[in-house]
């Protein structure tokens, strides 16, 4: 055994044992979807990464040779390969706020090449198109074996890459754009990688491009979870306030940007009468239906959660009137939701808004909004005790 194969194969585990401490760190650490596709991904990961380790294991002569755990641990790596890539995509389409779970048909058509490859595999068997074992019983790359290991994986690698520089340039007269762009890069490192090992295999360079892509993604979701309120998969207060100073000092005078905060009408009151359970589901139809009525806006917007029954967002509106519009639609939202819900109650919310104005500081424009939220909360209670024959209450 040379001492290129042991450091190879030092390296691989080493690799290994890095993406297997992350995997077993993120397990549970979060209820938040992107979570669940970020342990997917790694997991995938980890069987591309062992798969390889394995099989250069065996073909080196590190292990006794065994021509079928060449074949199948070569198979095993093709496919992982491609099951990898397509699990990193869901992910970074979850953070971009744009999640192919629910859409079966879009989900079919982005599961073909792990399809496809699933046959060419199979079909290797017979026809030695990617890879066999000759004679000898020697590992041996069929004519196909290139083209085939890069062409699927390189499908999503374009996905990645397209969909994250188009939400990079929508969103680039906010901060997060520059996250967007970011999220291209990773792929492209593990192409890049995985393109150079071809001249140079005797160097493992996409495991260690795997590991440190693993680390920085991990640092990346740990930031995530413990910036988003774990009911409304929101994000918390201190992360809602990071966004809006980021966005305070990028500001554009040219696109009009409001602060908006909301109040749950009456919200103690659904708690004392229904239970706080009750209470936590509301307010996750609350946040559901912001999530919907800026949706429909199609403008910019960040849905935060401040505590309690509060809620706020930043919105891009060119004036008074837009925001009265997404006012309106917010409140038809939730009406549809108390309807789709069977609600023995219904949610309502008073809200006030305010102009990022460079004239005024960030205190002086939710101090505004805050004002004008708590003039309209008197009215909506006043309105809802008039109706329910309700005794005044605060809250």
């Amino acid at each position: 055994m040379d001492t290129v194969n042991i450091l190879y194969t030092e390296v691989n585990i080493i690799s290994l044992i890095i993406m297997f401490t992350v995997f077993i760190k993120s397990l549970g650490f979060s209820r938040m979807e992107s979570q669940k596709d970020f342990i997917h991904a790694m997991g995938a990961q980890i069987g591309f990464a062992l798969s390889d380790t394995v099989f250069v294991l065996f073909h080196r002569g590190m292990l006794p040779p065994w021509g079928p755990a060449l074949m199948v641990f070569k198979s095993a790596y093709f496919l992982m390969s491609v099951v990898m890539v397509y699990m990193w995509y869901h992910y970074f389409q979850m953070l971009q706020g744009n999640p192919v779970h629910t859409d079966r048909m879009k989900m079919f058509f982005l599961s073909l090449p792990i399809l496809v490859m699933i046959y060419i595999l199979i079909a290797n068997l017979f026809n030695r198109a990617l890879f066999y074992l000759d004679e000898n019983g020697q590992f041996q790359q069929g004519p196909w074996f290139l083209t085939a290991q890069y062409t699927f994986p390189f499908i999503y690698v374009y996905l990645i890459c397209n969909n994250s520089i188009q939400c990079a340039y929508r969103n680039r007269h906010v901060p997060e754009g520059r996250l967007y762009l970011l999220h291209s890069g990773f792929p492209l490192l593990l192409s890049f990688t995985s393109f150079i090992q071809v001249f140079f295999p005797q160097i493992p360079l996409t495991n260690i491009a795997l590991a440190l892509v693993t680390l920085l993604m991990y640092v990346n979701s740990l930031d995530e979870a413990v910036s988003i309120d774990t009911l409304t998969q929101l994000p918390n207060r201190r992360q809602f306030m990071k966004q809006m100073n980021l966005w305070f000092a990028t500001r554009n005078e040219a696109i009009p940007m409001y602060f908006m905060i909301l109040d749950v009408d009456k919200f103690k009151h659904v708690n004392d009468r229904y239970g706080h359970t009750e209470g936590d589901a509301a307010l996750v139809r609350v946040a559901n239906a912001l999530r919907v009525s800026c949706g429909k806006q199609r403008k910019k917007s960040v849905i935060g959660r401040y505590g309690g029954d509060e809620f706020m967002l930043l919105v891009e509106a060119a004036g008074e009137d837009e925001i009265k519009k997404l006012i309106i639609q917010i409140e038809r939202t939730l009406k549809e939701s108390d309807e789709e819900a069977k609600s023995p109650y219904k949610l309502s919310v008073s809200v006030g808004y305010a102009r990022l104005d460079e004239k005024k500081s960030i205190k002086e424009v939710i101090d505004l909004a805050d004002e004008r939220q708590y003039e309209v909360k008197k009215v909506h209670h006043r309105i809802i005790e008039e109706e329910s024959g309700q005794q005044p209450t605060e809250s």
